[in-house]
């Protein structure tokens, strides 16, 4: 629904969590769920040319930039009932936009 992305972003944050860097890790320096190579991508840069302290600098700013863009927006949330698009948006953040998607369509048929 439109105008809820700010409400549900506060949340899906409350779980992501602030820096890490944890070599067990395969996605490497990650800051509230963003990793490296995700904000290489949004800048368009290389992830190897990407320094670590971009990711631990990383503004709330364009770390909703980054989450509207890339789950958001290819969610197509807007345009979900209030509710529902919490649930496409973090499951999207987790699993991926594509299975999301996939799992919304099987559950409506």
């Amino acid at each position: 629904m439109k105008d809820n992305f700010k409400k549900i972003m506060d949340e899906v944050l409350k779980h992501e969590g602030g820096y890490v860097n944890d070599p067990q890790d395969p996605g490497g320096a990650t800051n509230r769920g963003v990793t490296r190579c995700t904000l290489a991508a949004y800048r368009r840069v290389s992830c190897a040319n990407l320094p670590i302290q971009e990711v631990k600098d990383l503004t709330l700013k364009e770390t909703m930039a980054i989450y509207r863009k890339n789950y958001w927006d290819r969610c197509l949330a807007d345009d979900l009932p209030s509710g529902v698009d919490y649930v496409v948006m973090d499951f999207a953040v987790n699993s991926g936009v594509s299975r999301s998607a996939k799992l919304l369509q099987n559950i409506v048929g």
